[in-house]
């Protein structure tokens, strides 16, 4: 192989990497958000008083929304 296509191999493999790297991060992310939903749906608010079924109910949908939006 010579020393040009073995640099174009290189190059691609470190794009295709940055890209799952990127990826990657971008699915944390979401992952992150959607746990920031849940524990504040199951966290107890001492200044609103909702029911606690309720609270978990619509942190657990938020949850689902952020990861479906991230293709997860």
């Amino acid at each position: 192989m010579t020393e040009a296509r073995e640099q174009a191999q290189r190059r691609e493999q470190w794009h295709t990497t940055d890209e799952r790297i990127a990826q990657l991060e971008g699915q944390v992310d979401a992952l992150v958000q959607a746990v920031h939903a849940l524990i504040d749906g199951l966290e107890p608010e001492p200044v609103v008083h909702t029911e606690e079924d309720d609270r978990a109910a619509r942190g657990a949908r938020l949850a689902r929304e952020l990861l479906l939006t991230k293709g997860l």
